[in-house]
């Protein structure tokens, strides 16, 4: 499997630059992955979670929010649009 990790490349090395290496490490513990074209879907969430245990508490934490506001997002969009449906049958 490719390295995941550059940290001194592309969006990361930007990141150091504007915010610091503490950010840019966080940045690119959240990146599923560097590759052009990426990986399929599937196989880049499998990496992400199976590097997930090396990562620092910070990097955890940001994880930890993005999916968070995903899921927020998700239920608005299914509010707004009235696609929530009654789960005891149609």
């Amino acid at each position: 499997m490719p390295s995941r990790t550059r940290a001194g490349t592309g969006g990361c090395a930007r990141s150091a630059g504007r915010f610091g290496d503490d950010v840019a490490e966080i940045v690119d513990a959240c990146t599923d992955s560097y590759e052009d074209p990426p990986p399929p879907w599937h196989i880049r969430k499998q990496q992400y979670i199976e590097h997930l245990p090396e990562s620092s508490p910070s990097a955890l934490r940001v994880s930890l929010a993005d999916k968070v506001d995903n899921v927020e997002a998700i239920l608005r969009d299914l509010r707004e649009h009235d696609l929530a449906r009654d789960s005891s049958g149609p």
